[in-house]
């Protein structure tokens, strides 16, 4: 192939090569994790999706319009997996591998961009640091947002870059449209990164010295326009959720974490509000090496908010300012910038000359080190203690309390869910786990994958579950100690405190899940690792 083809064919050759391998990896994971872990909202997602799913298979138009537009999410990211629930079946494999569509438009993006300021050089080490961010891999093995995201304002910052403040009108337009998908993916987080840098660039255009009034007037339009592209397409869905969680969204501000009871979980002395962003990139985002020439190549790269840089440092700068000041504080928030942070730092590698190689020799294998660690406990050889300073997580957990781990290995589960699914019959089932690692969420979606129809969990859906308890056929008990038997009064009173239930708001759900035992008999049961136990019990 002449060189000058292979040149062109770069982008694509790498970008398929990341594609498959990233693919690759998430299928192997996903076949070793057995159930995923209960500790962020993926279950709420993923039911999210089935109900979509399950209303336009069976051509029921109120509950459709009901889930397209009363979520919590927005419903582009549960249509995003449609072809592959065509081609795989409706299960949370694909959902979780439809990520890799979003993964598609962020490696084209962060070229994109990249590829203009700093030539093939830095469009590759962009493309390549998305394979050596934990934020970036990790994710790609759950179903949650986070990547379509970063996905979606990485590539409205490209558009927003092409349209050079306003004067193009195709890209003005098509920014206004990459705004729209991706406020339909994920709530208003698109916004918090992409508003400034917008307002900034159209500013700027419609500021320049020496412009006409056809110009100007064109670049106002242009503005206008993009605006108005981006209500038709997501305004629908984001002023109903504004209305209905405004004062949800500001309590946040300036509160921090709460939980059911209204109790304050976090806070952060004025030191660690203003460090928490760049100890979190360092932690889990990034990782540490890769990390620390991402913020380098940012104070490097300040100079450059005058020139062509100016569209991606305002995304990284603005939007991590924006969250620094909220009072809440979570890993995820700022993920959606990480995409114009490696351009920055791939532009900056660039520009080193021929210091570009080792700087980036020794980037790359720290994260290539990194990747293996955190997601298959493997990497580098070098001593053990230094495999886990580098691999990560490197920092103090109070540093960036609270932690969410970006990637980790695959638990390798070996759950005995079809078995359970089979041994009950047709017909409603009601399931109530105290195990985390059996969390209710995942198992009642597992359930549902295989059997079809309502499974419900207790403290899920205390509601659903005391209205349909005497309908069940079928029960599912995951007792987190081994202990045999139907669970107690006890246990299910402790459970439902636990998760910050006021019982006497409920309706008497403890009393009836307690009735079963005289109406129930076990059928089977299975020993789980760690000295649990679940059983299955059928009516009659």
């Amino acid at each position: 192939m002449p060189s000058r083809a292979l040149q062109r064919s770069l982008p694509w050759l790498l970008g398929a090569a990341l594609l498959l391998g990233l693919g690759e990896e998430t299928a192997a994971w996903l076949t070793r994790n057995g159930l995923p872990d209960g500790y962020q909202n993926e279950y709420l997602h993923v039911g999210n999706a089935l109900d979509l799913w399950g209303a336009l298979v069976d051509r029921d138009g109120w509950h459709l319009r009901y889930y397209l537009s009363t979520n919590y999410w927005p419903p582009g990211f549960y249509v995003w997996p449609w072809p592959l629930f065509k081609a795989l079946g409706a299960t949370h494999r694909a959902m979780v591998l439809a990520n890799l569509g979003h993964l598609a438009v962020l490696l084209g993006a962060v070229w994109g961009l990249a590829r203009p300021l700093g030539g093939r050089f830095a469009g590759a080490a962009a493309m390549l640091t998305m394979a050596i961010w934990p934020s970036v891999f990790g994710n790609l093995t759950r179903y949650e947002p986070n990547l379509a995201a970063l996905a979606w304002v990485t590539l409205g910052a490209l558009m927003l870059q092409r349209s050079n403040r306003f004067t193009h009108r195709r890209s003005a337009l098509g920014f206004g449209l990459v705004c729209g998908v991706g406020l339909l993916m994920d709530r208003l987080t698109l916004g918090a990164f992409l508003v400034i840098p917008a307002a900034v660039e159209w500013g700027l255009g419609l500021a320049e010295r020496g412009l006409g009034p056809g110009e100007r007037r064109a670049r106002l339009l242009h503005g206008l326009g993009a605006v108005a592209v981006v209500l038709a397409v997501s305004g629908w869905w984001h002023v109903a959720f504004v209305q209905h969680h405004l004062e949800e969204i500001l309590s946040q501000g300036g509160v921090g974490e709460i939980d059911e009871t209204g109790a304050i979980t976090e806070s952060h002395s004025a030191l660690g509000q203003l460090l928490y962003y760049p100890a979190t990139l360092l932690d889990g985002q990034a990782g540490l090496v890769p990390g620390a020439w991402a913020l380098l190549a940012l104070a490097w790269a300040l100079p450059g908010l005058r020139d062509r840089r100016r569209v991606p440092l305002t995304v990284v700068l603005t939007g991590t300012a924006l969250f620094t000041l909220v009072a809440k504080k979570q890993v995820y928030y700022t993920i959606p910038m990480l995409g114009c942070l490696a351009v920055v730092a791939a532009e900056r590698l660039a520009a080193l000359g021929r210091g570009r190689w080792p700087v980036g020799a020794v980037v790359l294998l720290a994260g290539v080190h990194q990747h293996g660690w955190r997601m298959w406990r493997s990497g580098l050889p070098m001593p053990e203690r230094a495999a886990a300073w580098v691999g990560g997580p490197s920092l103090p957990e109070a540093w960036v309390a609270p932690r969410h781990p970006q990637a980790r290995p695959p638990r390798d589960l070996r759950l005995p869910v079809d078995a359970l699914a089979a041994s009950l019959p047709p017909g409603e089932v009601i399931v109530f786990s105290e195990d985390q690692t059996w969390f209710e969420g995942f198992l009642v979606l597992q359930l549902r994958e295989r059997r079809g129809g309502g499974v419900r969990g207790v403290i899920g859906d205390p509601q659903g579950t005391f209205e349909w308890f005497n309908t069940a056929r079928g029960f599912i008990y995951v007792s987190a100690d081994g202990t045999p038997g139907w669970p107690s009064e006890a246990r299910l009173e402790a459970l439902m405190e636990q998760h910050h239930y006021s019982l006497e708001a409920l309706p008497p759900v403890i009393e009836t899940v307690r009735s079963g035992r005289d109406r129930y008999h076990m059928v089977a049961w299975w020993p789980l690792e760690g000295g649990g136990r679940v059983s299955a019990w059928v009516r009659g």
